[in-house]
């Protein structure tokens, strides 16, 4: 369920704002998912 809701959230951004700020928050992630992983 909270991830239709996150999906959801994410395509309201997109469609709101840039694509660049949505390039910037997958990287967020995928680093802090990496380092997660490591540690």
């Amino acid at each position: 369920i909270s991830g239709i809701f996150a999906c959801q959230w994410m395509i309201a951004i997109v469609k709101r704002s840039k694509l660049s700020y949505f390039a910037y928050y997958c990287w967020a992630v995928g680093i802090i998912g990496l380092v997660y992983a490591l540690v």
